[in-house]
């Protein structure tokens, strides 16, 4: 038995797994979080049938969509009986929730296999996501971690995600810091904008509580942007104002980054910085950098540099709370007693 689910009833309490059954390069641009991606079509066939389409007729890229499908159709079969047996729901999806999707159900359906298609694909998802996200801010809203570069604003929302408690980590999710040196911490490669907002409202959507702590973001972040309601949310939600020490702040920066880091990313970054801090200042840190000395350049680039910097987008806000830690656990146990004792 087939049938349709809604976007809104995928996030229900129930053991589902949702399928991604368009090509790589279309999941890889954006898909559901948590879809697994088990393709109709490779890139290169997909691409094929287009052209076939266009150039020829919907009649010929039908016959050939179905010389594809029959090379794999046995294997894709496999897989979705085994999660069928795996889970109590199994939901697929294609770009609109048409031809790909309902092909597979289709079949499937006539094997008594019981498998959901998604109303509207991957384009009502997208259509979903823009038209609920405002509706969640009713419930939710933000508090918002703000400090100087180095007072571990990451770290703490990191504990505070450990003890239970809602976040949105958005440089993780963007896999960049949001400065020349953002993407020194990741590996892995950034998110396309749309994927990078689907998983900014996965994590909303998801969040069991009504506040949801991020920490303080200009609005890029590496190469995406926040979306312009969440930012606005930042305005307007609570705020919580972390102090500490120039020495802890270094240290701090240093554990992140580590003595060993490869010294050409280093490298690569203080040269993106000569036109704000002159040639021989770059050449100085550079030199430090060869010596494998981190702490004369951290220091430098904290207060001579980003703290000037920021110093205006601290001061705009009024704080709900200013907190002033020696050790960073300890900054993190206040928020919890003020979460706990209520914003």
């Amino acid at each position: 038995m087939t049938g349709l689910v809604s976007n809104k009833a995928l996030y229900e309490d129930i053991h589902q797994v949702i399928v991604d059954v368009r090509s790589p390069k279309e999941y890889r641009e954006n898909h559901i979080c948590g879809a697994i991606n088990i393709p109709l079509f490779s890139d290169q066939e997909r691409s094929h049938i287009g052209t076939t389409y266009k150039q020829k007729s919907t009649t010929e890229a039908k016959k050939l969509g179905m010389t594809y499908i029959s090379t794999r159709i046995e294997h894709i079969g496999h897989q979705l009986i085994e999660l069928a047996e795996q889970y109590d729901r199994v939901v697929i999806y294609c770009q609109r929730g048409g031809m790909r999707s309902q092909s597979i159900c289709d079949l499937m359906n006539a094997l008594d296999v019981k498998i959901y298609r998604l109303k509207g694909g991957m384009k009502g998802h997208r259509q979903f996501i823009s038209d609920h996200l405002g509706r969640l801010f009713e419930k939710k809203s933000f508090i918002t971690l703000h400090g100087h570069t180095g007072v571990g604003k990451t770290r703490i929302l990191e504990s505070l995600k450990d003890s239970g408690l809602d976040i949105i980590n958005y440089e993780a999710l963007a896999q960049n810091a949001g400065s020349v040196f953002g993407n020194i911490l990741f590996s892995e490669e950034p998110p396309t904008q749309k994927y990078f907002e689907e998983l900014v409202f996965h994590s909303i959507i998801t969040a069991k509580s009504d506040y949801i702590f991020i920490e303080s973001e200009s609005k890029r972040v590496g190469t995406v942007l926040i979306p312009e309601i969440c930012m606005q949310q930042l305005e307007i939600g609570k705020h919580i104002l972390i102090n500490t020490s120039v020495e802890n702040r270094v240290k701090n920066l240093i554990d992140d980054y580590g003595e060993n880091r490869d010294h050409e990313d280093l490298i690569a970054a203080i040269n993106k910085l000569r036109k704000r801090i002159s040639n021989n200042k770059a050449d100085e840190l550079i030199d430090y950098v060869s010596k494998n000395q981190l702490s004369p350049i951290v220091n430098y680039l904290l207060v001579d540099y980003y703290d000037p910097m920021y110093q205006y987008s601290i001061d705009k806000y009024d704080y709900n709370h200013v907190i002033e830690y020696k050790d960073i656990n300890e900054a993190t146990k206040v928020i919890l007693d003020i979460y706990k004792k209520g914003i």
